[in-house]
């Protein structure tokens, strides 16, 4: 008994080509999927991650705030104005206390009428406060920037005390 191998049929030169073209823009497709959804879940941690720092930074000077008698600010409206790394307010704070302290200390009058007035002790020590909690890297230099303003050392006495006067 004899037996006759019959060739097979060989496949067509293009074919394989064809197969390994499609499998591997699938697979780089599949990979530029799965990399963006990546891409998206990181990003969405890093901002819960930043959000959670931003809100604990603001209820830490919210209540420093409280200490020294500053209320007006919630620890909502802190988080969202300075957020996690200090904003503009790191950027530069003597630059930034110095033109708010311009403004907040002048009398509202413009030309020969400006003068400034009392500035308060607590927007110094609120300045301070937040470059503490955001950046106190810089505390030094913003201590030093406010040392050599030129305040004047006003005390003021309670109402129910009246200066002595010292006879000779």
């Amino acid at each position: 008994m004899t037996t006759t191998t019959t060739p097979s049929a060989a496949p067509e030169p293009g074919a394989p080509r064809r197969h390994r073209w499609i499998t591997y823009t699938a697979a780089a497709v599949l990979l530029l999927v799965v990399g963006a959804i990546m891409m998206i879940q990181f990003a969405g941690y890093q901002d819960r991650q930043d959000q959670r720092e931003a809100e604990q930074k603001a209820a830490t000077l919210h209540a420093a705030f409280a200490e020294i008698g500053i209320t007006a600010f919630s620890e909502e409206t802190i988080a969202r104005v300075l957020g996690s790394d200090g904003g503009g307010f790191c950027t530069d704070p003597a630059a930034l206390v110095d033109a708010t302290a311009n403004l907040g200390s002048a009398n509202g009058a413009a030309g020969p009428g400006l003068r400034p007035s009392v500035l308060d002790e607590r927007r110094l020590e609120g300045d301070r406060l937040v470059i503490e909690t955001y950046c106190p890297e810089q505390l030094d230099a913003f201590d030093a920037y406010v040392d050599s303003l030129n305040l004047d050392d006003t005390t003021t006495q309670p109402a129910d005390e009246t200066p002595s006067e010292e006879t000779p």
